[in-house]
């Protein structure tokens, strides 16, 4: 996951970027996401909460597995540990949940 600087609680603007990977002969690999019908990431509070999900765009093509949201309702209300996941779905109905991943939001 990437952010832009530090996140703060009440933070607006906040980019949330996660790249969707699978292991493929004992490496990471990104997933190509072409042909997905929706992209979504997943928020965890330090709390335990999950946050609904969340429609994420490609940040480029697709192919390099990156999907990105910009928060522009301050989504961020605590301080502690949070954690963040890709959610992939596929018009087959199949879904595919990356792992989490943990980033901070300061007080």
């Amino acid at each position: 996951m990437s952010f832009n600087d530090f996140i703060h609680i009440g933070q607006i603007g906040t980019v949330l970027t996660t790249t969707v990977t699978k292991i493929v002969a004992n490496a990471e690999v990104p997933v190509d996401l072409v042909g997905t019908s929706t992209n979504e990431i997943e928020v965890q509070k330090p709390n335990g909460e999950i946050l609904a999900p969340i429609v994420a765009t490609f940040v480029t093509d697709g192919t390099d597995g990156k999907i990105t949201y910009t928060d522009m309702v301050g989504i961020f209300d605590i301080g502690g540990t949070w954690q963040i996941r890709g959610v992939i779905n596929y018009a087959t109905g199949a879904k595919f949940m990356g792992s989490w991943t943990n980033f901070v939001v300061d007080e």
